[in-house]
């Protein structure tokens, strides 16, 4: 795998995960339909879309080019155009954003063909928030993704020699209060640790400096 220099689901049955069907939301805005889905935080109750992958991820001669981009003002006009430029630029598979600000969890499609699927907050504030964002054929490989919290998203991807769980975070600054740090990488852990082990596993986002 390869990582950009300088960047500026297991299909499962109905009877084992509950899927959603998810509105696209309209360009560099909220998405109109965000309020009748309610952010579900509490253990156990976790929203999660699993979908059929129609193309393997990985293979000895495929490089994957990955990027993290902690974008800040991705709900102001012209800046989801100016993402979706960025990747086509640095000739990106993935590219997880930290900072999406945009309210609630859902997927949009930019008009270039790049997915986004976004976790963020519940609320008008537009602060924190996740997302992944696909390429075309990247996105053919998804198998599943789940919007942990504003702060954490995780995506599955199929691969014929090793599934791909790629988790994005947007963790605390030095200066959050401890609890808030705590909640943080205790949510961390547990998504961690419920990663089938097989799985190759890529934690990425902007972690604040934190070793």
């Amino acid at each position: 795998m390869r990582w950009a220099s300088n960047p500026p689901c297991k299909n499962k049955s109905a009877t084992e995960t509950p899927t959603n069907t998810l509105s696209q939301q309209a360009l560099d805005g909220t998405p109109a339909t965000w309020a009748d889905m309610p952010f579900m935080e509490v253990k156990g109750q976790t929203r999660k879309e699993a979908f059929d992958p129609t193309r393997s991820m990985t293979s000895p001669r495929h490089q994957v080019r990955l990027g993290a981009w902690n974008a800040q003002i991705m709900y102001e006009t012209g800046k989801t155009a100016q993402v979706t430029s960025e990747i086509q630029k640095y000739r990106l598979n993935i590219l997880g954003i930290s900072e999406v600000r945009w309210n609630g969890a859902n997927n949009y499609v930019a008009p270039t063909g790049e997915v986004m699927y976004y976790s963020c907050r519940d609320h008008g504030l537009h602060r924190r928030g996740v997302a992944l964002i696909f390429d075309r054929k990247t996105n053919k490989s998804l198998m599943e993704w789940e919007p942990i919290n504003h702060r954490i998203i995780r995506a599955r991807l199929y691969s014929r020699f090793a599934k791909l769980t790629i988790v994005q975070c947007y963790a605390p600054t030095e200066d959050a209060a401890d609890d808030e740090k705590d909640e943080f990488y205790s949510k961390l852990q547990e998504v961690l640790t419920y990663i089938q082990k097989h799985d190759i596993t890529i934690v990425m986002g902007d972690l604040n400096a934190k070793v």
